[in-house]
């Protein structure tokens, strides 16, 4: 089993895919995010109702993206594992799967509110509020996750070294201030962070598909 290939080619296909969904979302003028923050249940129940079909397109690509982001940390944890990180990448496939569970449950979640909705079944600020706590730590698990990494993943090369530093050093911050920094400058903060983590992931898939396509070449040799 190349385990460095399926690797690559998971990696680039949940890079892909969420360009994909980033692009559609910007010209259907619809985010998912917009359903993973705390609103009142009058605005978040006309928010769910105007974006309806938009909406349930981006769900069923984001279910798609969720198996290829969990399959290539899956395999990232085969690739990378030796005797002496076992630990740190048990860790960190833990928070990966965590993070698959609960990005699905989130999707079902805002599925179910939008067929209430659309049945006239009025939701509850409660339900609203579960959503944003788990919408919160999904994404904080996948930073944690990915912040590991850069201790296990023993850079080969110079694009290799760029790779770790910036999972060290601006995936992090950049995911956990989005949620921190909304009330400063209005939101400019907040807004610019929302399309600096999505770039994170894009290029983060990206690093990781060319790095182990490279290491599949030269295993191969």
């Amino acid at each position: 089993m190349d385990i460095h290939r399926y690797l690559y080619t998971t990696a680039i296909s949940a890079g892909s895919l969420l360009i994909i969904m980033v692009l559609y979302g910007i010209s259907s003028g619809v985010s998912q995010q917009t359903f993973e923050i705390i609103q009142t249940t009058s605005n978040y129940t006309e928010a769910l109702l105007n974006a309806a079909t938009p909406l349930r397109i981006i769900l069923g690509l984001d279910n798609t993206f969720i198996a290829l982001y969990t399959t290539t940390i899956i395999l990232l944890v085969m690739a990378l594992k030796n005797s002496q990180n076992l630990l740190l990448l048990g860790i960190v496939l833990i928070a990966g799967l965590s993070g698959g569970v609960l990005d699905y449950l989130e999707n079902h979640h805002i599925l179910t509110m939008l067929s209430a909705a659309e049945l006239g079944i009025p939701l509850e600020s409660a339900e609203i509020k579960q959503q944003m706590v788990s919408s919160m730590l999904k994404w904080h698990l996948a930073y944690f996750g990915f912040f590991l990494v850069a201790y296990v993943i023993q850079p080969q090369n110079i694009i290799e070294k760029l790779f770790r530093w910036c999972l060290f050093y601006i995936q992090l911050p950049v995911g956990i201030f989005f949620y921190v920094t909304s009330p400063f400058f209005n939101g400019a903060i907040a807004d610019c962070l929302f399309y600096l983590r999505y770039m994170n992931l894009i290029v983060g898939f990206f690093f990781f598909a060319f790095i182990f396509y490279q290491r599949s070449r030269d295993s191969s040799k």
